[in-house]
């Protein structure tokens, strides 16, 4: 029986498969998925929160919004956006792109942020906007269009996020990373406040443990009080390829057995990190880090796994060695995410900026993606499958998820070359 997967059976397949993922759209698919480091010297800063704005619910998405394409500053629907960048080589000599997804929808409800031309500090409000369909205008400024309008900015940095206001609420501009992340986390219904169907008096508690696992991301993989860099992929690969049994690297370590103190190595600290996901995932069902629904928190460690992914693709079975089980409650959170968050579309469009890395000359260079280019996105039918179909398809067939994309046809997508029965 050949199988057609069609775009109106995917909110079917949530409720064979117990997933909650919204009814997903698909049309042109273009582009790339990466991470840069956050340099320090990077017009960006890093703390308070808003009132959610009441007159909509997010989680409600209307049918006209797109999860593929985007409008750059030309007015062309999907245009190659990282291609563009790619070819303008660095940041130095990019051009300024912009993104809209607000079409149709009312003004007051339509929030627009601000950053440079890159990854890097906007990504994750713009997945937690991603993730819940909410309207949104992203501007990324290239280095001559952002000396312009530093100036005008509320502390001359970005990211910058504007709030519309509404004839009850007024709106206003906020700065700080953290900031409009917690901002839009409360909006959105992100923040944990949401996580007990019950609306029990446990649900509060939910906010504060979404926030306490969100700084713990950033301590551990971005800077930590008195280690400072705790997680160096690079070290962690290097080392993994070069034992024999993993002694040295002390495995299944966790933070709650370190001290602030201890002297680790950085490939120690790193195998450390991953340990401590990877158990805080299991004893919470492995499919959230608090409850069973979405937060900020949760799209917090997919970034940085998604960072990992581009730095080393082996990462989850630690490159296959065999003293270790690898992480794989980490690598099936990491595609739960990418399948039920409402992010596939925008993780193969053309709206998220590629990443960066500061080179001898002291510019940010464009790096190219190590997964599969955007022009192959459009071509690949495997690709565009994995994409827009939960993994759970497979398993009611009794195959592997690259079996099932390698022979069906999926509405929307290329036919794969190899179609066949199943």
């Amino acid at each position: 029986m050949r199988l057609v997967l069609v775009l109106g059976v995917a909110a079917q397949l949530a409720q064979v498969c117990g997933g909650t993922q919204e009814g997903t759209e698909h049309t042109t698919l273009t582009t790339s998925t990466e991470d840069p480091t956050t340099p320090a010297e990077l017009d960006v800063v890093h703390h308070t929160t808003l009132e959610p704005d009441t007159t909509e619910d997010p989680f409600t998405p209307d049918s006209d919004f797109e999860h593929a394409g985007g409008v750059d500053q030309s007015g062309g629907i999907a245009a190659n956006n990282v291609q563009r960048l790619l070819d303008n080589g660095s940041y130095g000599n990019a051009s300024t792109i912009e993104i809209d997804q607000s079409r149709g929808h009312n003004p007051t409800h339509v929030v627009k942020i601000s950053y440079l031309a890159m990854r890097g500090l906007a990504d994750l409000p713009v997945l937690m906007l991603e993730a819940a369909r909410y309207p949104y205008k992203a501007t990324y400024y290239g280095k001559a269009d952002f000396a312009k309008v530093k100036p005008t900015l509320l502390f001359g940095r970005v990211p910058m996020l504007e709030i519309p206001g509404t004839e009850t609420e007024p709106g206003g501009t906020l700065a700080q990373s953290a900031v409009i992340v917690r901002a839009l986390a409360q909006r959105l219904g992100l923040d944990g406040r949401n996580t007990d169907p019950n609306n029990t008096p446990l649900a509060s508690i939910h906010v504060g443990e979404v926030d306490m696992w969100y700084e713990t991301i950033n301590e551990l993989f971005k800077q930590h009080s008195r280690w400072g860099k705790a997680f160096d992929a690079k070290a962690l690969k290097a080392a993994v390829e070069a034992s024999i049994d993993g002694t040295e690297l002390r495995p299944g370590l966790t933070f709650r057995d370190t001290t602030n103190g201890g002297e680790y190595t950085a490939e120690a600290k790193s195998l450390m990190v991953l340990q401590t996901f990877e158990s805080v995932l299991q004893n919470n069902g492995g499919t959230h880090l608090v409850a069973r629904r979405l937060t900020y928190a949760d799209l917090a460690l997919w970034c940085e796994l998604d960072k990992l992914d581009e730095e080393w693709p082996l990462w989850s079975t630690l490159s296959g060695a065999s003293w270790h089980p690898g992480f794989p409650g980490l690598a099936t959170f990491k595609r739960a995410i990418e399948h039920d968050a409402g992010l596939a579309g925008y993780l193969l469009s053309d709206r998220r900026m590629p990443r960066v890395e500061r080179r001898a000359d002291g510019n940010y260079h464009y790096l190219k993606s190590h997964r599969p280019a955007a022009s192959e996105h459009t071509k690949s039918g495997e690709i565009c499958c994995k994409a827009l179909t939960a993994p759970c398809l497979a398993c009611m067939h009794g195959i592997t998820e690259d079996e099932l994309c390698a022979k069906t046809a999926v509405a929307g997508c290329p036919t794969p070359a190899h179609t066949g029965e199943l």
